[in-house]
């Protein structure tokens, strides 16, 4: 789990303690006595600090979506595996059918995995209606698998940073059809052979890249 995680963790529970303790009467110190006619009063202001702060902290450390840039999604998965995020995010409508077709739906909710989806914009783009509706068809369920195994890495902590280090180290990673994706970093942007990243999405297995385009030499009719 990364220091982000850990902190929207924290302030979560300190939120939901804070609430739950100060929704329990206490006494004050001169009203010890039971029915002693004195009065009591909810002490709850500590209560109420651990909520406020717990607040405090998810706000601070809430995911900001900049014009253009990269961001993390972090809650739209994190406790969901990487197949029922591709099947229930909006992004991802048309991945998620070949998905289903593909027959792998399994695979991607158990295995530890990194994989590079298309939007549904680019891979239109890239195949064309035709060839999605075929993809997604009893008759195109193998080269199904084969698109999904060009776009899936057996690497489950590849996170847009883990894939901004290794571009600055080797500059690539293998996918599980034992093909090479080459990474470039230029500023802030990162490429994954030439394709724009545009987020990603942690799952409780791995991640979920973006791309803006459909990787070159991902086409399952390229074999």
């Amino acid at each position: 789990m990364n220091f982000k995680n850990r902190i929207f963790r924290m302030a979560s529970a300190l939120t939901i303690v804070g609430i739950i303790a100060a929704q329990i009467p206490t006494r004050s110190s001169v009203s010890l006595a039971a029915d002693d006619g004195c009065p009591k009063s909810n002490n709850n202001g500590g209560a109420i600090a651990l909520g406020a702060a717990g607040v405090f902290l998810l706000a601070k450390n809430a995911p900001r979506i900049g014009s253009g840039s990269m961001k993390t999604n972090i809650a739209l998965g994190g406790n969901s595996p990487i197949a029922m995020i591709t099947r229930d995010h909006s992004e991802f409508k048309l991945i998620g059918r070949i998905l289903n077709n593909s027959g792998l739906f399994e695979k991607y909710s158990q295995g530890s995995y990194t994989v590079f989806w298309p939007t549904d914009e680019a891979l239109l783009k890239a195949l064309g209606q035709a060839e999605v509706d075929r993809l997604t068809s009893a008759a195109g369920v193998a080269d199904a698998v084969t698109l999904l195994n060009r776009l899936t890495v057996a690497e489950d902590r590849l996170s847009i940073s883990k894939l901004k280090d290794r571009a600055n180290a080797n500059g690539f990673v293998t996918t599980i059809s034992n093909e090479s994706l080459s990474l470039k970093l230029e500023g802030d942007k990162l490429t994954v052979n030439g394709v724009p990243v545009i987020s990603e999405f942690p799952a409780n297995n791995g991640f979920i890249v973006s791309t803006n385009g459909l990787l070159p030499g991902s086409e399952a009719s390229q074999e």
